[in-house]
């Protein structure tokens, strides 16, 4: 939660404990915990049960959904149409004992995957 966004938008100022995991310094930590949650964890699992997965389907259907909500100006159109994103290293987290730090890896953006040919070819944001 971006709590300034947060009271802004209702009103409503929540309290946090102090480096809660919830708690977000800015909006670009609300999108990126957002892309984790809903793009590796949900859509890619549900595309890949889809069998929508290695000809591309499923992820041009959700480009295209993308699209057509989320302006081309908008903060989260640029943080989700980025290149690559940083993902979390959960195994060897866990080997390393780690609780609150988190182990990254570098990898190209799948919202940007075209098939088992092509793999992942990342689309320009210019006009």
């Amino acid at each position: 939660v971006h709590r300034e966004t947060f009271r802004h938008s209702t009103g409503v100022d929540i309290e946090m404990l102090p480096d809660a995991c919830t708690d977000a310094q800015t909006m670009y930590e609300v999108f990126d915990l957002a892309y984790h949650a809903l793009v590796q964890c949900q859509l890619h699992r549900l595309i890949r049960a889809l069998d929508l997965h290695y000809h591309g389907d499923g992820w041009a259907i959700v480009r295209k959904s993308f699209e057509q909500r989320v302006p081309k100006e908008h903060p989260l159109r640029h943080a989700w149409y980025q290149a690559s994103f940083d993902f979390k290293c959960f195994i060897t987290m866990k080997l390393d004992g780690l609780y609150r730090d988190f182990l990254y890896l570098k990898l190209p953006n799948i919202l940007f995957y075209k098939d088992e040919a092509e793999g992942v070819v990342f689309q320009s944001l210019a006009p």
